[in-house]
């Protein structure tokens, strides 16, 4: 199964429609990165990672949650879906949920372990379960998640990932390996490193209170390939990312306070985003008042080509 999994990792990396995976530095340690399947099951799957600086709080040191939510997206798809599914098909996402557990410091080139457990899978939908540790404190959970995938990917793909799973020896899998080993693998896997924590930057940021009485902020963001999934969508992470950029702004305004993290999050992946050209628009709001004002809910909308594309609901403190 290990195998199975460096398959589509060495895809991912190579990929000419998306590159946000490289992005966040998931690549093996054999392609320039530092994932590590540690162990892959039926039941199962155990991977290592390094955390890029531009997904930690830069005041705290904290992992962010959305950050969280864009690792264990494509972790937990490669390391247990694409197993676990008769096809061998990694799906698409369809919603994505975590909550803070702990807070706990990531120094330079600390990693985390990301465990995912199969729950169900049949024809349409797949469930996964995950947690992620610190690699120094493996026994305490620091953030939980779920996955929820949408499988039918049509006739072609269904073949290729049935052959990559159940006939890996077949000659069709061997010339797909060999043609795309002749791809050049992303060389973006280290953008994070060099723009910071400006890897997501979002366009004509407004907040404003309404008129009655919430606060909304909007903005836009220009699409490339730099966010795309290896299909050529935004990639489900980079939603949750853009999602919680959004929504902070209004939180913020809201709370009153700059430094604040994101405790829960849910987001709905309600259709593709193709990330070829174009932009979307987002927008966010506080939902309603809680009798502890230190805490925040926000709702985020992204839309594409005027039709909602996410939803997500956060909670701040």
């Amino acid at each position: 199964m290990k195998e199975l999994c460096k398959r589509w990792w060495k895809f991912s990396a190579r990929s000419p429609f998306g590159q946000f995976g490289s992005i966040l530095g998931l690549r093996l340690a054999e392609d320039g990165g530092s994932v590590e399947i540690i162990n892959a099951d039926r039941a199962s799957a155990t991977v290592y990672a390094k955390v890029p600086r531009w997904c930690v709080n830069q005041n705290t040191g904290n992992l962010k949650l959305d950050a969280a939510v864009a690792l264990f997206d494509e972790i937990s798809t490669y390391s247990g879906m694409c197993n676990w599914d008769k096809k061998g098909r990694p799906g698409v996402s369809v919603s994505l949920s975590a909550k803070r557990l702990g807070l706990q410091r990531l120094e330079p080139d600390d990693g985390i372990i990301v465990k995912t457990t199969y729950k169900k899978a049949g024809k349409t939908l797949g469930f996964l379960n995950v947690d992620i540790f610190h690699e120094k404190e493996p026994g305490k959970v620091m953030v939980r998640g779920q996955h929820v995938k949408f499988l039918p990917m049509g006739i072609g793909t269904s073949i290729l990932t049935s052959h990559l799973r159940n006939y890996p020896g077949s000659p069709f899998v061997k010339g797909f390996m060999s043609v795309l080993a002749t791809y050049p693998m992303h060389d973006v896997i280290r953008l994070g490193e060099s723009l910071g924590h400006d890897v997501l930057n979002l366009e004509d940021v407004r907040t404003e209170p309404t008129e009655t009485g919430s606060i909304v902020s909007t903005g836009n963001f220009e699409l490339t390939k730099l966010y795309g999934n290896p299909i050529g969508n935004l990639h489900g992470g980079c939603s949750a990312m853009l999602s919680s950029l959004i929504a902070k702004h209004a939180a913020q305004k809201y709370l009153e306070k700059k430094d604040i993290e994101l405790e829960q999050i849910n987001v709905n992946l309600l259709s593709g985003i193709p990330t070829k050209k174009g932009a979307v628009t987002l927008s966010a709001k506080i939902l309603e008042d809680f009798d502890d004002k230190d805490v925040a809910l926000t709702e985020a909308v992204i839309k594409y080509r005027d039709s909602t594309a996410v939803d997500c609901l956060m909670v701040w403190r």
